[in-house]
């Protein structure tokens, strides 16, 4: 009973970690928003929201992590065969999108848009869109 009373606890304060987690990256992504008519390029913006988004997506999803470890539930995605497993050879990147697609794909996603975004902003500096 004391052992299920401490996963309780355990449990229990990650839970209200990851509502913190939430409270405060909305609260960070208004203050972002609303600092909106100070900027002078407004792909500072646009950079900000997509570090804030992955940066609480990247939390949640740890803490998430962290409560499946001490249910001792997974997470992981199933695998559509039998066979599926990943072999000593199956590390890093490769594992993550393999187990963890939606991990993956959001990563690579806010990475893409980062690179996009320095970009716009790169060539906004430059004035080269003559807009």
């Amino acid at each position: 009973a004391s052992s299920m009373q401490s996963e309780v606890i355990a449990v229990l304060s990650i839970f209200a970690g990851i509502v913190f987690a939430f409270a405060g990256g909305f609260t960070y992504l208004g203050s972002v928003m609303t600092s909106i008519k100070d900027v002078q390029h407004y792909e500072a913006v646009v950079l900000m929201a997509i570090i804030c988004g992955m940066v609480v997506f990247n939390t949640l999803f740890l803490l998430m992590y962290l409560v499946g470890k001490i249910t001792k539930r997974s997470i992981y995605a199933k695998c559509k065969s039998e066979e599926c497993s990943c072999n000593p050879a199956c590390y890093g990147l490769k594992k993550i999108k393999k187990r963890l697609p939606y991990v993956f794909y959001f990563n690579l996603l806010c990475l893409l848009g980062i690179i996009i975004d320095c970009a716009v902003w790169y060539c906004d500096i430059r004035n080269w869109f003559h807009l």
